[in-house]
């Protein structure tokens, strides 16, 4: 609900405001909008952007609304995910000593297992040296016993 803590919030954040503080009584809603010719994400810069009194009640409390968009304010944002290159197993094998993933190692036309934390800062003795193609192989020879052994108990 748009209130005067709302209105100081956007105005302090350089947003252009479309109505009068007067008109922020703490019963409408408001709309957030990019300004035109402005390219930049309206979610993360205020700056430029442009805010409008909705005709109908609002329903978040404003205290509410201002503490989430403050704690999102002065969070890091995060990388998106990436698309895995080297194996299928990514993100599913770890060091048996710290539990930290195991990362890829490209070296004399061989791609290596390593814990990424003895990598960063040898605190860990590592996994010593594990060749990505024989453990992906083992791994595959286990899973395909295990499929061979669940299809005679239960059938197919």
């Amino acid at each position: 609900m748009a209130d005067l803590d709302i209105y100081e919030f956007f105005k302090s954040q350089g947003t252009e405001i479309y109505n009068d503080a007067a008109d922020f009584a703490g019963t409408n809603g408001c709309y957030y909008y990019r300004s035109k010719g402005n390219t930049d994400n309206k979610h993360k810069y205020l700056q430029g952007q442009m805010l409008v009194l909705a005709p109908s009640e609002g329903f978040i409390p404003s205290e509410l609304w201002l503490r989430v968009r403050k704690k999102i304010m002065t969070s890091q944002s995060y990388q998106p995910a990436r698309k895995v290159r080297n194996t299928w197993m990514a993100g599913k094998i770890k060091c048996g000593n710290c539990g930290y993933a195991l990362m890829s190692a490209h070296s004399c036309g061989y791609i290596y297992l390593r814990c990424s934390k003895h990598t960063e800062n040898k605190v860990c003795p590592g996994c010593g040296t594990v060749k990505m193609q024989e453990l992906e192989a083992l791994v595959y020879q286990q899973l395909v016993k295990k499929l061979e052994d669940y299809i005679r108990r239960y059938g197919p």
